[in-house]
């Protein structure tokens, strides 16, 4: 999980992060093992889906009220 992750969920709904770009999108936190976090406010249901997991869509999970949702 990315470190900090809901004080730094704070700050970018407030509008007080200015570094976004280097949370968002896909991040290896471990060897082999990636972590995906996407802002889509107005989504139902986010998935990851790739060769990586044989095209069988990995749920991301909303992190409350944020319309980021990570996995």
């Amino acid at each position: 999980m990315i470190q900090g992750l809901k004080d730094w969920l704070y700050l970018f709904n407030s509008g007080q992060d200015f570094q976004s770009y280097n949370r968002f999108g896909a991040h290896e936190v471990e060897p082999g093992k990636w972590s995906f976090l996407v802002w889509a406010p107005h989504a139902q249901q986010v998935n990851v889906e790739g060769d990586f997991n044989d095209w069988q869509g990995s749920p991301l999970k909303l992190q409350g009220t944020t319309g980021c949702w990570y996995g």
